[in-house]
């Protein structure tokens, strides 16, 4: 089972949850089954999940034994073993056992999923799989908050359904020498993909429209008949109803008959709009413990705005990585749009030189600057950059280096001449280093190999005839590479020199511990003992860029992407010393907010960066490290009320010195300085165009990649007038980056425009609901109520709306959007003012 799972692209999580489904429903052999086991005795999350399988289990178990019935007639089995003899006796990829956890899997958390419901979501969902309670199954609402004592039927029936539908389908297969394939669809897709979002523990994505999981009879079916009975089925029929209900179907009807599933694609398309709303309305109950910030992260994967008398305080990590950039230039220049989680906003802006001066003395110089937002909905919209610049080392000053390289040399390093680019980046770097320094090289493919023990860089033949010989070969191996690699950097381990590994890769980890969670476990300790890690990766298509980010934060090194020669010489030659010198550590960044002044603001980018508030002036948790002459700027935009006096924004960066002579010790880790600056209303600047460059390039850099974010901040922005800007300001600059970044923006402008153009009015409306939902939980921690209600009545009423789209499809669409629209703006006022007199009130 291991071995199907290798294949199939899942990271570690993803294998683990799968493995443990198999072992509650008995699928494993002993030394799978001894795995497990292991891994549960080591996992207290694994052993939850185990439970919860097994506890749904029970459930659908009891639900299916109290059916009259859990098999469809005998007639219907023929129907379908007919059609399932037809297929290939060649065994397709997705009748492998995998699939049938999976499916299983989708039942079990199916399951979960009803019982933990609210009234209102049992509500939308009975009109979703279109099963009516009886009038004595709901208790009247002054009896308190009434048990779903009648879901277990409902679960019951549709399961019965599907179970019946799959017993119908495997039955027939059994009685035939072939094995034929059944394989779950994305619901409402075409083709065969495997659609099981969050099934196998994998996250859900930022604002998805998902309401119950992808297998079983959600909305998406909504419109679908029920499993006709004996007298009246017919072959065409049930593969078509058996395909409505997302779940199982024949291979040969998956493949060959395109008539009949065409036929029903094009039935009742408002039907499948409404259902898509039922989905989103269904996705955005509150979840226990979630803050209204996390739900809005949730639903879009973007920092909201924050109200200030809420949360004054904006608190996150240092990040100082530019590899976001890189990358997604690569992806525009190959006709490409970069994926939402590719694109992190922070790296965009610091990719850029820095514009604030070094400081003189210290290690940092921290500076604030306020002008008119360029793209801000109101004259009250503001933008505002912290600057933290630090102190520059020459290469005469800086410290000796003792670095380990990790080289990847498995078969996808061959593409695109990826191998070479890494030969020729350490060609590079080796002629920055002088005797004083030291190189040790490792290899991994399958497995983990010492090339060069540590040697003096002066030695340039000894490099070189270390590196010619690397070629591609088998598998990737992170974990042995980086494990050779540690080992060998803690053997090397250099008094007075800054240790450390540098993983060069194009992070396609898949032999070994491929699970990002555990790999950074890894690069923990060893940061701990003092040796940081750095990583470079190179190639498209298959690259990791999440797990080298992930490596490098964790490692408290720097990530970046190099595609070219002009980047590897702008990454480590030309930014050498910031790559590789040190000169703080742990650097945490904190923006306080006046909330007579500021209404309420939202932080651009550094979503995986946040720090707890509480945590600012906590010594033990870990931040990013700022190398020599490095500059990090965040930028916020800002709400202003056009009250109160005295500092309007006061920034803090606060950090710890770089271990004593390279190496870990305890007086380092609990001594922190800290620096603060203040910026009062009067500070602020009359006009965007008077703004400095540096300003003026953030802002604009900062945008774009909001565009390419697809940021729900940005949906009313204009890219043609970031065009006309960036233009303007190429004009007066002479930074080849900037001009480089204004030809990127052109290039990108119709991919761009198509993809924003492909949103229609389910995802307008879809966004009003769940802005709704936001509003109103922000009304609840401002009226001080610790617990959600009962429920409330949807916002939509959905019977009434599919009529009128059945009616006048455009109208009724507008209508609908206009009204919700009307709806949150009322509860938006209210949330300010409920805000504004809490500021009032000096809460």
């Amino acid at each position: 089972m291991r071995n199907e799972l290798d294949g199939m692209g899942l990271d570690e999580s993803q294998r683990e949850r799968a493995l443990v489904c198999a072992y509650v429903l008995g699928e494993l052999d002993g030394d799978e089954r001894a795995h497990v086991e292991a891994r549960l005795a080591a996992s207290a999350e694994l052993r939850a999940e185990k439970a919860r399988l097994e506890a749904t289990l029970g459930l659908v178990s009891d639900a299916l034994a109290s059916s009259a019935s859990e098999t469809l007639p005998d007639t219907a089995s023929a129907t379908i073993a007919s059609a399932a003899r037809r297929s290939d006796a060649r065994r397709p990829w997705y009748t492998t056992p995998w699939v049938r956890i999976a499916a299983a899997a989708v039942l079990l958390v199916g399951g979960t999923l009803y019982f933990q419901r609210s009234r209102t979501e049992v509500e939308l969902a009975q009109a979703t799989l279109e099963v009516a309670p009886t009038a004595g199954e709901l208790k009247s609402e002054s009896a308190g908050v009434s048990e779903p004592t009648w879901a277990e039927p409902v679960l019951g029936e549709s399961i019965v359904q599907l179970d019946a539908a799959r017993k119908l389908s495997l039955d027939g297969a059994s009685k035939s020498n072939a094995r034929p394939g059944f394989a779950p669809l994305a619901r409402g897709g075409g083709g065969g993909g495997v659609a099981l979002p969050g099934v196998l523990g994998a996250p859900e994505s930022k604002g998805a429209e998902r309401g119950l999981v992808a297998g079983l009879p959600s909305a998406g079916a909504a419109s679908a008949p029920k499993l006709k009975d004996a007298e009246t089925w017919d072959a065409p029929a049930a593969e078509e109803q058996l395909y409505a209900l997302g779940y199982f179907v024949s291979e040969d009807f998956q493949q060959s008959d395109e008539r009949s599933r065409d036929r029903l694609e094009s039935t009742r398309p408002q039907s499948r709009d409404i259902a898509r709303l039922r989905e989103i309305e269904l996705g955005c109950v509150r979840h226990p413990g979630e803050s209204p910030r996390d739900m809005f992260f949730r639903y879009w994967g973007d920092n909201p705005f924050e109200l200030t008398a809420l949360d004054r305080l904006s608190t996150f990590s240092a990040d100082v990585d530019t590899a976001s950039y890189a990358l997604a230039r690569r992806y525009l220049t190959e006709g490409h749009l970069p994926t939402k989680e590719q694109v992190r906003t922070e790296e965009f802006v610091n990719y850029f030189r820095g514009d604030v001066p070094p400081p003189t003395e210290g290690a940092f110089r921290l500076q604030m600057e306020l002008a008119p937002s360029l793209f801000g909905d109101t004259k009250d919209t503001w933008m505002l950059r912290v600057a933290l610049r630090g102190r520059e080392v020459t290469k005469q000053e800086r410290t000796p280096l003792a670095l380990t390289f990790v080289i990847d040399v498995s078969g996808s390093m061959e593409e695109d001449g990826r191998l070479e680019l890494v030969k020729h980046s350490l060609r590079m770097l080796a002629t920055q280093l002088d005797a004083n320094d030291t190189i040790s090289i490792v290899k991994f493919s399958a497995d983990a190999a010492l090339v060069l023990p540590a040697t003096s860089a002066r030695h340039r033949d000894l490099i070189e005839s270390a590196l010619e010989p690397l070629a591609p070969e088998g598998g990737t191996n992170t974990e042995a590479g980086l494990r050779m690699g540690y080992a060998q950097a803690v053997a090397a381990l250099t008094k007075g020199a800054q240790n450390r590994v540098v993983l060069l890769t194009d992070g396609v980890a898949n032999i070994g511990i491929t699970d990002p969670s555990a790999l950074v476990s890894l690069v923990e300790k060893s940061r701990r003992e003092g040796v940081l890690l750095n990583t470079v990766g190179v190639g498209m298509d298959n690259h990791d860029d999440h797990l080298l980010e992930q490596l490098a934060d964790k490692g408290d090194g720097v990530c970046n992407y190099v595609d070219d020669q002009r980047e590897v010489r702008r990454a480590l030659v030309d930014n050498f010393t910031g790559a590789f010198e040190t000169i703080a550590r742990d650097v945490k960044l904190q923006v306080e907010f006046d909330p007579r002044q500021v209404e309420r603001y939202r932080l651009l980018g550094y979503e995986n960066r946040a720090v707890a508030d509480a945590d600012f002036r906590n010594a033990k948790v870990d931040a990013g490290e700022v190398g020599a002459g490095h500059q990090v700027v965040a930028l916020y935009e800002i709400v202003r009320t056009g009250g109160g006096d005295g500092p309007l924004a006061t920034a803090r960066v606060r950090w710890k010195a770089p271990y004593k002579d390279g190496i870990a010790d305890v007086e380092s880790n609990a001594v922190e300085q800290e620096l603060e600056t203040r910026l009062g209303a009067r500070d602020a600047i009359g006009g965007y165009a008077q703004a400095s460059e540096g300003y003026r390039r953030s802002v604009l850099v900062a945008q774009f990649a909001e565009f390419l974010r697809r940021s729900v901040h940005a949906r009313r922005d204009s890219l043609d007038a970031l065009l006309s800007e960036a233009e303007r300001l190429e004009r007066e600059s002479r930074d080849e980056d900037f001009t480089q970044f204004v030809e990127l923006v052109r290039r990108s402008r119709s991919i761009l425009l198509a993809e924003l153009a492909r949103r229609d009015w389910i995802d307008d409306c879809g966004d009003q609901l769940r802005y709704r939902h936001f509003l109103r939980e922000q009304l609840r921690e401002l009226r001080g109520e610790q617990e959600a209600g009962e429920g409330s009545e949807s916002a939509l009423r959905f019977e009434e709306l599919e009529a009128e789209l059945q009616r006048a499809p455009d109208e009724a669409a507008r209508e609908v959007i206009e009204r919700l629209s009307a709806e949150n703006i009322e509860l938006q006022r209210l949330v300010l003012e409920l805000a504004a007199k809490r500021t009032r009130e000096g809460k």
